[in-house]
């Protein structure tokens, strides 16, 4: 039998793309899913969209709560998955999936043992509103890992697919305030106890437009020119914040890490002590790292600063 893949998408004032969403998850070449929705208090035509879908197709179901933002919706959606679902996909509203997402990333995780945590993550294509091609999102040029999770995201969230026992793992304690993101989360735990997995495959197509919790930046000029803002005004989102959601990983989980992932998660936490610790962190082998180079640049000020 096919494994049962159960969607988990997050809604909220998302009537403009919402439809054509539904559709590209509809038209997957892997059809044994379920879609669960979860409407986060929306105030335009959203509810009745999801009627509308539902109403045609037994395989949709949702339902419409107060809000809660993008993460304890999430959250909340993972919590009431079906623990009888092989594999749990996060999905965005305002997207397009490739017909094949599905069926990639299920081959993907087939070639790895299903005990283990797993969490598959791919590219994306940056397109605009109107799906016209921005660009692709970067390669992966170092290792997808815990030293990279504690820093930066890499599991855009609507290209994610886990297996039951990642699930689990994740659903073990509450998730404190402190998470940035659920897929941000997600990629931290499993990397410390499970397998995180990159694809270089381009799953979907990724809108960019006014209306993204969390988007993409594909133009070099308003890329770094965003970053270098990010670094001078300490915004919270981003590199800001990442100490204080590693450190709440810390307090969770600190009793069950154990070897490599235990000591890249400490040292971390202890960087913090004072500018010598710091400053000998840098040089260890196990500090955190982004992917670009400028960005780990900018983390390494950002730590020998104490601003993280």
């Amino acid at each position: 039998m096919k494994p049962r893949v159960e969607i988990l998408m997050s809604t909220y004032n998302g009537e403009k793309f919402l439809a054509e969403q539904l559709d590209s998850i509809l038209a997957q070449t892997h059809q044994y899913f379920v879609l669960t929705v979860r409407d986060d208090g929306s105030k335009d035509g959203t509810p009745d969209i999801l009627s509308r879908y539902a109403a045609t197709d037994e395989r949709i179901t949702y339902c419409v709560q107060e809000n809660r933002g993008v993460v304890g919706s999430f959250y909340w959606l993972l919590k009431n998955s079906s623990p009888l679902s092989n594999y749990v996909a996060f999905s965005d509203q305002d997207d397009v999936w490739l017909p094949n997402k599905l069926e990639r990333a299920l081959d993907v995780l087939s070639r790895y043992d299903e005990t283990l945590p797993l969490l598959y993550c791919s590219r994306v294509e940056y397109v605009s509103a109107g799906l016209g091609h921005l660009d692709d999102s970067p390669m992966m040029v170092r290792p997808v890992c815990l030293n990279n999770a504690l820093i930066q995201n890499v599991a855009t969230g609507c290209t994610v697919v886990m297996n039951k026992a990642a699930r689990d793992l994740l659903l073990e304690r509450e998730w404190p305030p402190q998470v940035l993101m659920h897929d941000w989360w997600s990629y931290i735990v499993v990397s410390a106890f499970g397998k995180v997995v990159y694809d270089d495959f381009v799953s979907i197509k990724y809108r960019q437009h006014g209306g993204n919790v969390i988007g993409g930046t594909v133009s070099f000029v308003s890329d770094y020119r965003s970053r270098i803002i990010n670094f001078l005004s300490r915004r919270r989102k981003g590199v800001f914040g990442c100490y204080d959601q590693a450190y709440s990983f810390w307090l969770g989980y600190k009793d069950e890490l154990k070897g490599e992932s235990r000591g890249i998660v400490s040292q971390f936490i202890e960087s913090k002590r004072s500018f010598l610790s710091r400053l000998n962190y840098l040089t260890s082998s196990q500090r955190v790292y982004r992917h670009r180079f400028i960005d780990d640049v900018l983390v390494r000020l950002l730590i020998l600063s104490n601003k993280y």
